[in-house]
């Protein structure tokens, strides 16, 4: 600080000396330095525009080279944030080190980031900021320290932790349009499922106002996380419900207001790998995220770092990105790398994993912040299928598999899950990838062996010629196949020619290769898989694509980092009310207790060598 008082001195002097000479020689007024007017500002509660004194006090320092200028930035930060413009403290803030401050600075530095984090409304960090502050708070801060707490306790007491009985009543006081305690309502009833407030309105379990603000819930939780059109949503609501406060003119204000407690974090990290055998598919996931950003940047900031391909580098890319001042993880990529990153025992920042976590992780709030999930499981789509089959009435299952550890963990899913409802693996064929003629295992499998066998006793025993048409099993009501696109090729025509060509076929995924190619899947018509919208899309579309797709082969990657991107502002209130779906590229999107986004597919059928959108019969 020497340097910096001895420069700003010499200021004054000159500024004093020419002060003296344009009034003939006598001072009439002292003139303040930047630094003392900021001092005088902050005071007096003028928080901007001391900011802007500090501000200029730095920009001098760092023009001048001054080494030692951390403590300049965090007075800097401290008035811009109390001036509420978080932005430029942020900006500053993440400029600090705070290990090269003293206790004091340090106490006062957590307790500016608790101040900024409260503002942005990011509770969690809020709250670690001011533990920190608490282990070294002098006695002169402890006003501002105190001041804050009560400030977190007040905004701790979350307006979801209310009683359905307190909120009906706050709705029944509100006559006209009052938006603060209409926004008020809406976060109150957050604590309800969309489940069981659909079921509370049916049954019509509150007076008819109140039970207007639960539909009015579920319309704008609905439309804000799948965008639909304020406007068409207002007259709507208007025309269902004349006289409640809500009416097509503020309906759309209140939006705005409800719509900004669940921001976009301001700067979001990305880890992801440059090189190696991830890199491929890191670059489809960073195109979709970027793509996403661009469609709705939401004044955020978005950083992509290079995370390696080991988990210590994932974990150095995430200490980087939390010294950058990064508010929200996506990422790392690869299964060791998330595992090790959601184990963190600093873990201060959200982080939206795109591989699995660790198994002992779930989300947690407070200093940890929370951990979810996004992920294309092979495991969870064969338990898809299987729920999916059972709810269109099959019990009865042949299943194909190839002889590879993904065949069989694929087939351990499906079975366990159709087993637990019920369901019966009547048959179970591993498949040699390298085989040249799948017909005899299929017609082995479909006991077609056992009819000419029959057919060959019979005619022995009866000791005449028989005109028999070999016949095969029919204990089953469809067909489980996990399979490439050239083996599914190849075993869907065989299919047809063992006179098994009515019966359905759910298969995974990856029988499509993601490319347009009505040629060669002629022969995986009538086939059911798992799939996605962006797929779907671009079978219909003449679409340019990214080179990172790879002509469709990686579209799935892209769709996750769409998702990832668009997903952000949602997770809180998702985990709320895992009641939610987002409808994202990937399928329906909610979170599960256990942080995972888990995903209900779109569901496609071949349909002339192309995918098409697939719509379950219903079942009565």
């Amino acid at each position: 600080m020497t340097q910096r008082l001895i420069q700003i001195l010499l200021v004054t002097l000159i500024v004093l000396l020419l002060a003296g000479c344009g009034a003939g020689g006598s001072i009439t007024q002292r003139s303040s330095s930047p630094e003392q007017s900021a001092q005088r500002a902050y005071a007096e509660g003028d928080f901007l525009q001391a900011a802007r004194y500090w501000q200029q006090v730095l920009d001098t320092a760092e023009l001048a080279g001054q080494a030692d200028i951390d403590e300049l930035r965090l007075e800097t930060a401290d008035a811009w944030v109390r001036g509420r413009d978080t932005q430029r403290g942020s900006e500053l803030l993440a400029q600090i080190d705070p290990e090269l401050l003293n206790n004091r600075q340090r106490a006062q530095f957590f307790i500016v980031q608790a101040d900024n984090a409260m503002q942005q409304n990011n509770l969690q960090m809020a709250e670690f900021y001011l533990q920190a502050a608490s282990q070294s708070l002098p006695s002169s801060l402890n006003p501002r320290y105190e001041g804050l707490q009560r400030t977190m306790a007040n905004l701790m007491r979350d307006p979801s932790d209310r009683s359905l009985e307190e909120t009906a009543e706050l709705s029944e006081s509100l006559l006209g349009y009052d938006p603060d305690r209409a926004v008020e309502i809406l976060r109150s009833l957050e604590s309800v499922p969309s489940s069981q407030l659909q079921m509370m309105v049916e049954q019509q379990s509150y007076e008819p106002g109140f039970t207007g603000w639960m539909e009015l819930a579920l319309q704008v939780r609905s439309q804000l996380l799948n965008q639909g059109s304020a406007n068409t949503a207002a007259k709507k609501w208007q025309d269902s419900h004349p006289g409640h406060p809500i009416n097509e003119s503020n309906y759309d204000d209140l939006l705005r207001r409800y719509r900004a407690l669940y921001p976009t974090p301001s700067m979001v990290a990305v880890l992801l790998p440059t090189e190696g055998g991830f890199a491929g598919v890191a670059n489809a996931i960073r195109d979709g995220i970027v793509s996403a950003y661009l469609d709705h940047p939401d004044d955020a900031q978005l950083r992509f770092y290079s995370s390696g391909d080991t988990p210590e580098s994932a974990i150095s890319a995430y200490m980087q990105a939390r010294a950058d001042g990064a508010k929200q993880i996506i990422g790392p990529l690869d299964l060791q790398s998330t595992r090790a990153v959601s184990t963190l025992s600093d873990l201060t920042i959200p982080v939206l994993l795109l591989n699995e976590q660790a198994s002992n992780v779930s989300i947690t709030s407070g200093p940890k912040g929370s951990v979810n999930s996004l992920l294309m499981s092979q495991t969870a789509e064969a338990e898809l299928i299987a729920e999916r089959a059972l709810s269109q009435g099959y019990k009865r299952a042949v299943v194909f598999v190839p002889d590879t550890d993904w065949g069989m963990r694929v087939e351990a899913a499906f079975s366990q899950a159709f087993s637990q409802g019920n369901g019966r693996v009547i048959a179970l064929s591993r498949f040699n990838q390298d085989s040249n003629d799948q017909s005899v295992m299929l017609t082995r499998l479909l006991r077609i062996e056992e009819s000419k066998q029959r057919e060959a006793e019979l005619r022995d025993w009866l000791g005449v010629p028989m005109d028999f048409e070999p016949s095969r099993r029919d204990d089953f009501d469809f067909i489980f196949l996990a399979a490439t696109p050239t083996e599914g090729r190849e075993l869907k025509p065989l299919l047809r020619f063992h006179d098994v060509g009515d019966v359905p076929v759910l298969a995974m995924g990856r029988v499509y290769s993601g490319e347009v190619n009505p040629t060669a899947d002629q022969d995986l018509n009538s086939v059911i898989v798992p799939s996605t919208r962006w797929h779907l899309q671009a079978a219909q579309s003449e679409t340019v694509m990214p080179n990172s797709v790879r002509g469709g082969v990686y579209g799935s990657f892209f769709a996750i980092g769409e998702d990832a991107w668009r997903l952000l502002p949602w997770l809180p209130l998702m985990q709320k009310d895992r009641d939610l779906a987002y409808s994202g590229q990937l399928g329906n999107l909610h979170v599960e207790s256990d942080g995972r986004v888990y995903r209900d597919p779109a569901w496609a059928q071949f349909s002339n060598g192309k995918l098409v959108p697939y719509q379950w019969p219903d079942v009565y």
